[in-house]
C-alpha cells in the first residue's frame, strides 16, 4: 500500500505576476477596470497554473495603486519573503531513509533520556564543587587580571572557612557513595542513577545558592559589614537546608564580629587589621568614634553601636576591673552562643551591660571626679556667676578696652585683675582678633586669607601673596568681597595687592551667623598699627571687644565625657552674649556723673536704654541659668548613673542656647541693635536725645515684636509688663 500525496497551491514568482499584469493591460486595452473580458480570467489561470481569484488579486493590488489613472510604477510582487508555499510532505519511505542516516550513537532512545536528565543535576553539583572549592582555598595572589588588588577581610575568610567544612561534609559522602558502589560485586545489581539525586538532594539545593553568595561577594568585593547583611538577608530561606547553612555561616560571622566587639569593650583595643569594625579612630585624633558605614544597620541599629562606644570609652576611665571584665565576657559569650540572631536579646543584654558600666562611671566621674563643682565653676565663669568678680574685672580693664585689640590686650587682660581672682579652674580670657603694632617705614606687607574653625588647632591657609610698599605715615587697606564674582580683593594705598576666587558663602555654608564656630579673616604681616576699622556690613562704630571668649581647662575624665569640647562651645557663646551686655550695663551706668550736665530728656534716655539691658540680662541670669542649673544639680545629685547625669546635663546645655537665643538670628539682631544703642549713648557726648529715642522706641517695639512671635513670652513679660515699650 502506497502513499500519494496530493500537489499543493503553487506560489506564482514575481516575474510571472509582472507577466499576468502586462498582458491583462494588453488585452482589455485599459477597460479591465470594471470587468475582465469574457473567458480570459480561466485563460490565464490556466495559463500559469493557478486560481482565478489570484489573478482577481494581483489585478486588485495594480488598479489600488493607481494604474488605472495612468500610474506605471505599481508593485504586484508576492509579499512572502524567505522560503515561501507549504512545506514538503515527505514520503514514509523518505522519512524511513532520513532516520538510517542519523549515526547510532547519536540517536536517542527512552532510556537515554531518563540518564540524561539524571546526569545534568549531578554534573552541575560537580561544577559547584569546583567553583565553591576554588573560593575556599586562600589566594596566593592578591592582584586580579584588571590590575585591581584583592583586599583581605576577617569576614570573607570566615565565610572561606565555613564553606571548607560544608565542602568537607560533601567529600565525606562522595568517598562513602563510592565505597558502597565498589562495594557491589554482582553485575546484575547495577547502581542506578535514579539514587544519585536523592542522596545528592542536599547538594543540589544548596551548591548553586553558595555559588549566587560567592559570586556576590567578589563581583560586589563584599568585606565586613557587606558579608554580615548579606548573610543576614538570607537568614529566613524557605529551604530548610539553606536557612541552616545560613545561620551556622552567619553564626561563625558573629564570631569575629563579637571578639572584635570584647577587645574594645574589655580593653579599649580595637582588633581590625583591615579596616572593617565601625569603630575608629581618626588618624588627627586619639578619640574613638562610630563609623556609620561600617555598621550593619540592616539588622544591627545605631544605638547599639553607640552602646559599644560608650562600654569601650568607660573601661578606658574605669581601668582593669576583673568585674566588668567578666560582665562583658559572659554577655557577649552568651550571644555568640545563640545560633540565630535576635535584636531583642541584643538590646537587652547590652542594655544591661550599659547600666553597670554606666553606674560604676556616674561613681568615677560624678562623685570622685567632683563634677558637681566643675559644674559650679563653669556657672561661675562662663555663666557670669560671680557678678562682682566680672564688675572688677571690666572696671580694672576699662582703659583696655577703651582702645582697639592689639596683640598684648590679651596678656593685659589675663595678668591684670584676672590673675587676682584666679581660681582652681585656671580659666583665662581669649581674643579671637588680634593686631600688631610695626613702625612706619619700608615693609613687605603679606596678606593671607584663611577660614578658621573654631574648636579646632589647624587653620587652614586658602591663599598667600607678598606685596612690598614704602609707607610714610598710614596704610588704607580696603578689603572688597563680592559675591557676584565669587572673590577677594584687597588694596591697599589705592593699589591691587591680593586678589582671590573664593565663595566664602559655601565655604561657611550651613552655619548660622551667630554660632561663632567660622571666621574668615585677613592677616597684615608684618604687623601694621590698626588706627581705624570698619567693615560694609555693620556698622563702623561696633564693638570689637564682642568676641572676647573664656578658656577654661577642664581635667581628665570630666572634660572628654560631660564637659565636652562643643559644650564648652555653646557654654563660651553664652559667656560672649552676657559678657557683652555686663560691660553695656556698666559703662551707662559710669555715664551718671557726665548725665549730670545733661538735658532732663538724656537722662531719661539713658534710664529707659539701661532699663532694657538690665531686664534682659536678669532674664538670662536669674530665670534661665539659675533655674535650669539648679534643676540640672539636682538632677544630678540624685542619681549616680553616668547616662542620668549626661542627659541631664546636655538638657541643661540645650535649654541655655534655646532660652537666651543664641541661634536665633532674628532675636539676636534685635538684641544687638539695644547694645549697639547702649554704646552709642556712651560714645556720644552730648547724645542726640531726639533722634535716639526715637530710634530706642522702634528698637524695643521690633524687639517685643520679634519675642512676641516667638516662645519668649517671658521675657517679654519681664521686659514689656505693662506694654510701654510696645504701645509706647
Amino acid at each position: 500500500m502506497s502513499l500519494k500525496m496530493a500537489p499543493g497551491r503553487r506560489d506564482l514568482t514575481n516575474d510571472e505576476r509582472e507577466a499576468i499584469l502586462r498582458e491583462t493591460l494588453l488585452k482589455s486595452n485599459g477597460s479591465y477596470a470594471s470587468r475582465l473580458p469574457k473567458g480570459f480570467g480561466p485563460y490565464l489561470a490556466s495559463k500559469y497554473q493557478c486560481n482565478v481569484s489570484c489573478i482577481r488579486k494581483i489585478l486588485a493590488r495594480a488598479k489600488d495603486q493607481g494604474v488605472a489613472t495612468g500610474n506605471t510604477q505599481v508593485s504586484v510582487a508576492n509579499k512572502k519573503k524567505g522560503k515561501v508555499g507549504r512545506k514538503h510532505a515527505f514520503t514514509a519511505a523518505e522519512v524511513k531513509a532520513k532516520l538510517l542516516q542519523v549515526p547510532l550513537a547519536n540517536r536517542t532512545t527512552l532510556r537515554s533520556i531518563s540518564a540524561h536528565t539524571v546526569l545534568l543535576p549531578l554534573l552541575h553539583v560537580g561544577y559547584c564543587f569546583r567553583r565553591l572549592s576554588k573560593f575556599a582555598q586562600p589566594p596566593l595572589d592578591t592582584s586580579r587580571r584588571d590590575g585591581s588588588s584583592i583586599h583581605p577581610s576577617l569576614y570573607v575568610h570566615s565565610f572561606r572557612q565555613s564553606l571548607s567544612a560544608t565542602l568537607a561534609v560533601y567529600e565525606k559522602h562522595v568517598a562513602s557513595l563510592e565505597q558502597e558502589v565498589l562495594a557491589k560485586t554482582d553485575s546484575s545489581n547495577l547502581f542506578p542513577f535514579a539514587r544519585l539525586l536523592v542522596d545528592f538532594q542536599g547538594e543540589l539545593e544548596l551548591f548553586p545558592f553558595l555559588c549566587r553568595l560567592v559570586d556576590h561577594i567578589e563581583r560586589k568585593k563584599l568585606r565586613g559589614k557587606g558579608v554580615l547583611e548579606m548573610l543576614q538577608s538570607h537568614d529566613r530561606s524557605g529551604y530548610p537546608r539553606v536557612q541552616a547553612c545560613v545561620q551556622s555561616y552567619l553564626c561563625n560571622a558573629h564570631r569575629v564580629f563579637f571578639r572584635q566587639m570584647m577587645s574594645w569593650m574589655t580593653a579599649a583595643h580595637v582588633v581590625d587589621p583591615y579596616g572593617e569594625f565601625f569603630i575608629t579612630s581618626p588618624s588627627s585624633s586619639s578619640e574613638y568614634a562610630v563609623d556609620l558605614a561600617r555598621v550593619p544597620l540592616r539588622y544591627f541599629p545605631s544605638e547599639f553601636a553607640e552602646d559599644v562606644l560608650f562600654i569601650g570609652n568607660a573601661i578606658k576611665i574605669l581601668g582593669n576591673n576583673s568585674q566588668h571584665h567578666q560582665a562583658i565576657c559572659s554577655c557577649l559569650h552568651s550571644l555568640a552562643s545563640h545560633r540565630t540572631w535576635s535584636t531583642h536579646v541584643v538590646r537587652d543584654e547590652l542594655a544591661k551591660l550599659r547600666v553597670t558600666i554606666a553606674s560604676a562611671l556616674g561613681t568615677r566621674v560624678v562623685l570622685q571626679g567632683e563634677f558637681i563643682q566643675w559644674l559650679a565653676r563653669v556657672k561661675a565663669f562662663y555663666l557670669l556667676g560671680h557678678g562682682d568678680f566680672f564688675h572688677a574685672v571690666i572696671d580694672q580693664a576699662s582703659p583696655v578696652f577703651a582702645n582697639a585689640p592689639t596683640i598684648r590686650s590679651e596678656q593685659e587682660l589675663n595678668h591684670g585683675v584676672w590673675s587676682v581672682f584666679q581660681l582652681d579652674a585656671s580659666s583665662i580670657l581669649r581674643l579671637q582678633f588680634q593686631f600688631h603694632s610695626v613702625q612706619d617705614g619700608a615693609c613687605h606687607i603679606t596678606t593671607r586669607l584663611f577660614v578658621y574653625n573654631d574648636g579646632s588647632n589647624d587653620a587652614p591657609s586658602l591663599h598667600d601673596t607678598c606685596t612690598h610698599l614704602k609707607t610714610a605715615g598710614s596704610i588704607s587697606v580696603v578689603v572688597d568681597y563680592a559675591a557676584d564674582i565669587s572673590g577677594w580683593r584687597v588694596h591697599m594705598n589705592d593699589r591691587l595687592c591680593f586678589e582671590y576666587s573664593m565663595n566664602v558663602l559655601k565655604q561657611v555654608d550651613g552655619l548660622a551667623r551667630r554660632k561663632g564656630g567660622m571666621f574668615v579673616g585677613l592677616v597684615l604681616l608684618p604687623p601694621i598699627t590698626l588706627v581705624s576699622w570698619s567693615c560694609g556690613r555693620v556698622a563702623a562704630d561696633e564693638d570689637p571687644w564682642q568676641y572676647v571668649g573664656l578658656d577654661m581647662p577642664v581635667p581628665w575624665p570630666v572634660a572628654p565625657l560631660l564637659l565636652t569640647p562643643a559644650t564648652l562651645v555653646t557654654y563660651n557663646h553664652v559667656f560672649q552674649l552676657l559678657f557683652r551686655l555686663k560691660r553695656v550695663q556698666f559703662a551707662l551706668n559710669r555715664t551718671w556723673k557726665l548725665s549730670r550736665h545733661h538735658s532732663q530728656s538724656c537722662a531719661i534716655l539713658r534710664h529707659r536704654v539701661l532699663f532694657a539691658l538690665s531686664h534682659v540680662f536678669v532674664y538670662f541670669e536669674r530665670d534661665v541659668v539659675d533655674v535650669h542649673f539648679h534643676e540640672c544639680v539636682a538632677a544630678c545629685a540624685k542619681s549616680s548613673d553616668f547616662d542620668v547625669v549626661k542627659k541631664a546635663h546636655d538638657t541643661f546645655v540645650a535649654q541655655l542656647a534655646k532660652r537666651c537665643y543664641l541661634y536665633s538670628a532674628t532675636v539676636m539682631h534685635a538684641i544687638d541693635a539695644l547694645i549697639a544703642l547702649g554704646w552709642d549713648y556712651c560714645h556720644h557726648e552730648p547724645p542726640h536725645a531726639t533722634r535716639d529715642a526715637t530710634y530706642l522706641a522702634s528698637t524695643l517695639r521690633h524687639l517685643c515684636a520679634v519675642l512676641a512671635n516667638t516662645d519668649a513670652h517671658p521675657l517679654v513679660l519681664v521686659l514689656d509688663f505693662n506694654g510701654f515699650f510696645s504701645h509706647g
